[in-house]
């Protein structure tokens, strides 16, 4: 027998089982893993473990949780991220992991308004039967350096550092208010982040001019990761990435941009010749779970109103499934219509239903609503916006 708990804090000696276990759970060099382990129990915030013990002394099961906040177009969520989860080789059964499984849903619904996760290739399809959808297009836009402004720039380009932080903050929020995939960001986090950048050999610079931070930005050889700046900057910092240029940004040839194909630096990198490709994953990759459909789309329903206001859509009544949608007054409600779900046009499982919300497709991609006569309403609401968790987001 065993027992499965969740456990905010860890004991000393519980720090060390559970690093210990985890040291050997992943394939990994066991002295590398350790290195691993111990740098994320030391510095990830949030961090919490659901542990499986058997005879509540052995450590048979860990599953990682990180308390995170997710913006949704300026709307905080509680986000449950799942870390990781490991089960003891001797277990021949599924009972630890669907114990585990058990406690994390348990906790989730009780915490968190969504779960996201990082699913590796190899277990892709593992959470897709437990309401889990991939989300993140993997949107790449690649341009030639050659076709960067050749400007001189008073611009400078230094390390980023802590004490930069408070200024990158701004910028962060300023450009990623409405790219959706980010998570809000403490300083405690930010910090972590810096750390973790240089153990994933990212290199991470600020852009000053004048003694103003104007930009910062988290890449890896010739891939753009992350990017915030100001917007009256944009075509002087990609100025710094021409071969021309002296500086570390400097190069020559194709520079891949991974940053969300509706990221602000997008709008000025399409109007030259460029490139992009796309990659969807419904059963794997960057993962999503809403807790409660009804309750989430709640939670957004101011967003889903300003947009409605702004397209000048006029009065209606539309029930998509078992979701029914009153627009009145410039005032939305959302409501469950009591009864049993419908198998109807316009019934969507929650795979549509979160493939649509997270705007990865537009109404007219989901196969439940090609008899749908209302999709241009459901567009207006659930906008196409191309979702990417930024790198340093990924849990």
């Amino acid at each position: 027998m065993f027992e499965c708990k969740v456990y905010p804090q860890l004991s000393p000696s519980d720090r060390e089982s559970v690093l210990d276990f985890l040291s050997r759970s992943f394939g990994m060099n066991y002295s590398d893993g350790r290195a691993l382990f111990d740098f994320v129990l030391n510095y990830r915030p949030g961090l919490q473990f659901i542990i499986a013990k058997e005879q509540g002394k052995e450590i048979v099961g860990v599953l990682g949780l990180v308390d995170r906040e997710f913006n949704y177009f300026g709307v905080p969520l509680k986000l449950a991220g799942l870390s990781m989860i490991a089960v003891h080789p001797k277990i021949r059964d599924f009972s630890v992991a669907t114990a585990l499984k058990e406690r994390m849903f348990d906790y989730i619904d009780k915490n968190a308004a969504l779960c996201i996760g990082i699913s590796r290739k190899k277990v892709d399809g593992y959470w897709y039967p437990y309401g889990f959808t991939g989300f993140t297009n993997f949107g790449q836009l690649t341009v030639d350096t050659a076709v960067f402004p050749r400007d001189e720039s008073d611009t400078h380009i230094n390390l980023l550092e802590s004490h930069h932080i408070p200024r990158v903050q701004e910028l962060f929020e300023l450009t990623y208010q409405n790219v959706l995939g980010a998570l809000n960001r403490s300083e405690t986090l930010w910090n972590y982040y810096l750390k973790n950048a240089q153990r994933m050999n990212l290199s991470s610079y600020v852009f000053e001019n004048d003694d103003d931070v104007v930009g910062y930005v988290f890449k890896k050889d010739n891939v753009i990761y992350e990017f915030g700046f100001k917007d009256a900057y944009a075509m002087e910092l990609l100025s710094l990435f021409h071969s021309t240029h002296p500086g570390p940004l400097a190069s020559s040839g194709d520079v891949h941009f991974e940053l969300g194909l509706c990221h602000p630096l997008c709008f000025y990198l399409r109007e030259m010749p460029h490139k992009i490709s796309t990659r969807h994953v419904w059963n794997g990759g960057h993962i999503v779970r809403i807790t409660s459909l009804i309750d989430f789309l709640g939670l957004i329903g101011p967003v889903l109103e300003l947009r409605l206001k702004r397209s000048l859509v006029k009065d209606f009544e539309l029930e998509v499934g078992d979701v029914h949608f009153s627009f009145a007054r410039e005032k939305l409600k959302v409501l469950l219509r009591p009864g049993e779900q419908q198998k109807e046009a316009g019934f969507l499982s929650v795979h549509d239903w979160q493939k649509m919300i997270f705007g990865v497709v537009s109404a007219e991609q989901i196969l439940a609503l090609k008899d749908f006569l209302n999709k241009e309403i459901l567009n207006i609401m659930f906008p196409v916006v191309s979702p990417q968790i930024p790198l340093i987001d990924e849990l």
